[in-house]
C-alpha cells in the first residue's frame, strides 16, 4: 500500500510539473520530432539487430508541445519495443507510422514484431510500478502517459499475444483545442 501510495504521488508530481510546462510549448513539425528520437535511439536499434520502418504522412499539421518531452515519449517507446524482441528467433522489426486523421489529430503507432503483452496486464501497463521485465522499474510508461495528457492528448496500446505490440499516441494538431 506504501509503495501505492509513493506511486501516486510520484504521478501526481509529474502531472503538477507537466501542467506547468504547457506555457513553454511551441509550434512543433511532429514529423522532425519523430526523425530525431529515431536517430536518438539508431544504437539501441542497431545493437538489437532491429529493422526500423519509419512511415511518415508528407505535410504533417504541426503540433503545440515541447519537443524534448515528446521525444522521450518516442524514445522509451522504441527503447521498450526493441527491448521485447531481445532474443527472439524470428525477424525484429519497428514501425513507427505517423498519420493525419479525418477529425484533424496526429496519430503515431509505434508496433513492434515482439511477443505482445499478455491481456492481464494491459490494463495496468500504464500503472506506476507496474512492470513486465525483471529489471524494469515500471516509471516509463506512466510518465509517458502523463506527458501525452498534458499535451491533451492519448496514449493506448493493442497487443495479440505472439503478435507484437502497438502503442498509438494520439495528439491534437496546432490549430486544434486540446480535449
Amino acid at each position: 500500500m506504501s509503495e501505492g501510495r509513493r506511486a501516486g504521488e510520484i504521478v501526481q508530481r509529474i502531472r503538477a510539473f507537466l501542467g506547468k510546462a504547457t506555457a513553454g510549448h511551441e509550434t512543433l513539425d511532429i514529423g522532425h520530432v519523430i526523425e530525431e528520437a529515431t536517430r536518438l535511439v539508431q544504437h539501441e536499434l542497431a545493437r538489437g539487430a532491429v529493422d526500423l520502418h519509419l512511415e511518415l504522412e508528407p505535410h504533417l499539421p504541426a503540433v503545440r508541445g515541447d519537443r524534448v518531452q515528446l521525444q522521450q515519449v518516442l524514445v522509451n517507446l522504441m527503447v521498450n519495443a526493441s527491448q521485447a524482441m531481445t532474443g527472439q528467433a524470428n525477424r525484429r522489426r519497428l514501425s513507427v507510422i505517423a498519420a493525419a486523421t479525418v477529425d484533424g489529430r496526429i496519430d503515431i503507432a509505434v508496433a513492434d514484431t515482439g511477443p505482445g503483452i499478455a491481456a492481464e496486464h494491459l490494463e495496468r501497463l500504464f500503472d506506476p510500478f507496474f512492470t513486465t521485465r525483471p529489471e524494469g522499474m515500471g516509471m516509463g510508461l506512466a510518465i509517458c502517459r502523463t506527458i501525452v495528457e498534458s499535451h491533451g492528448g492519448r496514449l493506448g496500446v493493442e497487443s495479440t499475444p505472439g503478435d507484437g505490440a502497438t502503442f498509438r499516441l494520439s495528439l491534437s494538431t496546432a490549430t486544434e483545442t486540446p480535449a
